[in-house]
């Protein structure tokens, strides 16, 4: 038999080498930088972490520093495949508590992002943010309520063309951001019992955006009263309410049919359109 050349030996062992050491390092992720002492840093992605390919989120990273000052940049890798940087200048004296907003498009691939702070040349602290990523066909509807459970019990919504079913998610005042362009996760946000002056201006300004853009406003009646939608400009509201009446049920059959026999008076928002 034939023996193979010793050329061609050494050519097989450098090859499988070479192949091993890139699955090693395809296998092994980079290990977090630990923050030094004094310094913690977490990160956390709006909208209850829910993004689209190709739309923005926005990222809010919470830093605190105890220890000796640091000033830097924060930065992360986002895009389709993940190589587009964003980053932002951050200043962190002795007993600094700071929240800062990174704007990014999420990578295709992956459930986190991760965000370094860097100082000079050196990485100081890494931290990750989770998220998940729809596709641009679900529907996604979300919810400011005092008791955003119970509006998800009655809401009845069809899958799409795909037979995916629409994601509802509960949200805070502050999930909202203040730019627009971190509402495209968004197709529809009902709005109930919840005080509309906890809006920054940005907020509100970004809303209208969205709105502008084919996004719908479902507001929703509850025990607030006028006065929580106050903050809320005209040209958001069908008519500006003033005053909370009861309605009588037979005056809802019209809207809705049939009406139950133990049917009560029910409050309604009130005003002239």
């Amino acid at each position: 038999m034939r023996r193979p050349e010793p050329f061609l030996v050494t050519r097989l062992v450098r090859a499988v080498f070479a192949v091993a050491l890139l699955a090693s390092l395809v296998a092994a992720p980079a290990a977090a930088v630990q923050p030094p002492a004094g310094l913690t840093m977490e990160a956390t992605v709006l909208l209850d972490g829910h993004a689209r390919v190709g739309s923005w989120m926005a990222i809010d990273i919470h830093v605190a520093n105890v220890g000796p000052a640091i000033s830097g940049e924060l930065r992360l890798a986002g895009g389709a495949q993940g190589r587009t940087r964003f980053g932002t200048p951050v200043d962190l004296p002795t007993q600094s508590d700071k929240t800062y907003r990174l704007y990014a498009q999420p990578p295709a691939f992956g459930r986190e992002i991760e965000i370094s702070l860097v100082s000079g040349d050196s990485t100081v602290a890494t931290t990750k943010a989770a998220f998940s990523v729809h596709e641009a066909t679900q529907l996604v509807v979300g919810i400011v309520a005092e008791r955003p459970g119970d509006i998800v019990g009655d809401l009845d919504l069809l899958p799409n063309m795909q037979n995916v079913a629409p994601l509802t998610v509960a949200l805070g005042v502050e999930d909202l951001p203040a730019r627009v362009e971190a509402w495209g996760i968004l197709d529809r946000l009902i709005w109930q019992d919840t005080d509309s002056s906890r809006l920054s201006t940005e907020q509100i300004n970004a809303m209208r955006g969205w709105i502008s853009g084919g996004g719908r406003l479902v507001i929703v009646g509850g025990t607030a009263g006028p006065a929580s939608l106050s903050a809320f400009p005209d040209t958001l509201l069908p008519y500006r309410p003033t005053a909370t009446t009861d309605v009588e049920p037979g005056a809802l059959v019209a809207m809705l049919g049939e009406i139950p026999d133990a049917a009560t008076a029910l409050p309604a928002l009130s005003g002239e359109l």
